[in-house]
């Protein structure tokens, strides 16, 4: 493929969510030359974002890819942090304290927007090292994963600025579930084995997430004037914050249970033998990370709210 069909790969995912959530702001949209600041601010914090990995791995040492250890760090307490992080500051800086910032909506597509331009940015370097093939699969699930962690941190800080009331931690409780979805995908991703496969589940779990977000944040609009009220007079319900971190952190330590039990699989397959105290280890390693999710797992059935 020639340079600017090879570009056009890059930006084309992002620009078009970009639209999609922009129009889902039905009742009062947002002034696009903000949202296109907001974009390109998502640009410039990827930057420094990327130095950050790239020193972590060459610094420690700890290969990200191919290593089920380094892909866990990597993955929970590098990348995942990182991005989300600078994606909340790329908002923070600026539209945050605009006058059009109004209302919970305006947060999802201020993040969205963000998100988008850390994620095309991204994409483009990706593209043209690794070609059109790569292209594709990120424009399916890396660029929409950028995007709905930015919808999830936009709601809940859009929650914190136009509901005064909202709790302190609303916000950290945002970029938290944005970081679980984020270091659970990338880990996956990372570990280069079977666990592959759970990206389409992150992905429909995160995405089921943004909708009902979304649902919520166009009921609370003061904007709506009375319209939609057939859509609205539906019940809607939904886990906490709280209940959302558990779920997430259940289902990490669920992951990781099936890792240990993948790679203690994968040795006996190799002739590796094992003491009775290393049994004992590894057995402790596979039930108490799976008692532990199932025990968060259960716990969240509590954190459920009307809205």
């Amino acid at each position: 493929m020639g340079f600017f069909a090879l570009l056009i790969l890059a930006v084309a995912p992002g620009f078009f969510i970009l639209w999609y959530v922009y129009n889902k702001d039905q009742y009062e949209r947002e002034p696009k030359g903000l949202i296109v600041a907001t974009f390109f601010i998502g640009v410039a914090v990827a930057v420094p974002a990327g130095l950050i990995e790239y020193f972590f791995e060459r610094g420690t040492g700890i290969p990200m890819t191919g290593n089920i250890l380094g892909a866990f760090i990597g993955s929970f307490f590098i990348v995942a942090p990182v991005e989300e992080v600078a994606k909340y500051l790329a908002v923070r800086v600026k539209a945050y304290n605009a006058p059009s910032f109004n209302e919970v909506m305006d947060g999802i597509v201020y993040c969205v927007a963000a998100a988008l331009g850390f994620a095309t940015i991204e994409n483009v370097f990706y593209v043209f090292e690794y070609g059109p093939a790569i292209g594709v699969v990120r424009a399916l699930f890396s660029v929409p994963l950028h995007a709905l962690c930015g919808a999830i941190i936009g709601y809940y800080l859009g929650m914190k600025k136009v509901h005064k009331e909202e709790k302190k931690y609303f916000v950290a409780a945002g970029i938290i579930i944005a970081i679980l979805f984020h270091g659970a995908y990338d880990f996956v991703l990372f570990s280069e084995t079977f666990l592959g496969i759970l990206i389409v589940p992150i992905m429909i779990w995160l995405f089921l997430i943004y909708k009902k977000r979304l649902f919520t944040a166009l009921k609370d609009s003061p904007f709506r004037g009375g319209r939609d009220e057939a859509l609205f007079a539906a019940v809607n319900r939904h886990r906490t914050p709280a209940g959302i971190i558990k779920v997430a952190l259940g289902v990490v330590v669920l992951t990781f249970s099936a890792v240990m039990v993948a790679g203690w699989t994968a040795s006996v397959n190799q002739g590796q033998s094992f003491t009775a105290q290393q049994y004992i280890y590894i057995i402790g390693l596979i039930l108490l990370p799976l008692g532990g999710g199932i025990w968060l797992l259960f716990l969240s059935r509590k954190d459920v709210v009307v809205r």
